[in-house]
């Protein structure tokens, strides 16, 4: 390799691994700079290509206290070498330190890379450095380095150790979005891809914050990026009568769930609410059916069985309104106590909908004190349905 870009190669001042190389180089016009040259490798393209554009480019003809220069970044087709050009230092090896540089204060240092940080949101190494060095700044209290000795300790611990961090955005919503950043417009947009291929677009004054993570474990994964903390639909199936109600002359009937609501507070508990109406007709031509409704709350405890499915437990207590059959005495339309046990098997379809198989035990007592009737109505019931989830 004799040339870089469009600067010729004087000679090599260290070769860091078979992927980085620090070179010494000329422009046409004799001008000496110092380029490091990153071998392209499909595995860490798309990173290197970010990490140029969101840490690099961003410094371009910056004067920043005690660095380097950098003076251009690009892509050398011919040799498929990505390339960053810096200012003539003097060409010695980076395992020696660097004259070019005043001795500075680690603060003034860190005051400069915070500022930059400040400018745009995209430097997150940046950040990230500027927080340590002032963290350290009692404790060391002079260096003289250039810029690339900097850049090359972040490139070769990112590109080729920690390869598999990657970005988090965290909404002022609550919602967590993990991928790759592939387009920023400073303190306006990101937009960033996730790991199904999925592309996200957040204006800023969306976000609470955006972080480098090394990615969770898939446990992780599932009771909290994946898992949403609720939802809310509708059910209908078959209510079977039991015990003395069946005996009691009711058949099996129907019942219809308005609402199926469940909402976690943690990862495995929140509140859960029934809001139902059933029908169970009766053996005796000419007589209206047994029919209630009821209103029921309370506690859930929800444990997700694999990354698209969750199974809930909901005792619930509330009140029923039930309309006595006409047995030639007149009806009437009783309130009473009621509580049910169930338990819902859901099934997410979709990163806002899931598909709801739920199955109750349902007990009320109507008692009909104008026309001296009283009878436990007691079902077990099973329904298939749809719901949205909450985030």
């Amino acid at each position: 390799m004799e040339i870089i870009g469009q600067y010729n190669i004087i000679q090599e001042l260290q070769k860091l691994n078979d992927n980085l190389t620090f070179w010494l180089t000329e422009n046409h016009d004799g001008q000496n700079f110092e380029v490091l040259s990153i071998a392209k490798n499909p595995k860490y393209d798309r990173l290197i290509g970010r990490l140029i554009l969101n840490e690099i480019r961003p410094l371009l003809e910056r004067d920043l206290t005690g660095f380097q220069n950098v003076v251009e970044t690009g892509f050398d087709t011919e040799n498929q070498v990505y390339f960053v050009v810096y200012e003539d230092c003097g060409g010695q090896p980076l395992n020696e330190v660097y004259d070019c540089a005043d001795i500075l204060s680690l603060k003034e240092i860190a005051k400069d890379l915070d500022g930059q940080k400040r400018e745009t949101q995209q430097t997150y190494l940046i950040k990230a450095l500027a927080k340590r060095l002032a963290n350290r700044t009692k404790k060391w209290i002079e260096m003289k380095k250039c810029l690339a000795l900097l850049f090359f300790a972040l490139f070769t611990t990112v590109l080729f150790g920690q390869s598999n961090y990657q970005d988090v955005v965290y909404l002022k919503n609550g919602s967590i979005i993990r991928g790759m950043i592939i387009e920023q417009v400073p303190n306006k947009s990101i937009k960033i891809e996730t790991a199904d291929k999925s592309v996200f677009v957040f204006q800023m004054d969306e976000i609470e914050k955006i972080t480098k993570e090394a990615p969770p474990d898939t446990k992780q994964l599932k009771n909290k990026s994946v898992r949403r903390k609720g939802y809310i639909g509708f059910s209908i199936g078959p209510s079977f009568p039991i015990s003395d109600f069946a005996q009691g002359y009711a058949e099996t009937g129907i019942q219809l769930n308005l609402v199926n609501f469940g909402y976690r507070f943690t990862d495995n508990f929140g509140i859960a609410a029934t809001w139902l109406g059933a029908v169970n007709p009766i053996e005796i031509d000419g007589i209206d059916p047994w029919a209630y409704g009821g209103l029921m709350a309370g506690p859930l405890l929800s444990i997700p069985l694999s990354e698209k499915a969750e199974l809930d437990f909901r005792p619930t207590i509330g009140y029923a309104l039930t309309i006595v059959p006409d047995l030639g005495f007149g009806s009437e339309q009783p309130s009473s106590f009621a509580f049910s046990i169930g338990t819902v098997f859901r099934i997410n379809v979709g990163e806002k909908v899931a598909l709801l198989l739920n199955a109750d035990y349902f007990s009320t007592k109507a008692e009909s004190k104008k026309f001296n009737v009283k009878q436990q109505i007691t079902t077990i019931s099973f329904g298939l349905g749809v719901a949205y989830r909450l985030k």
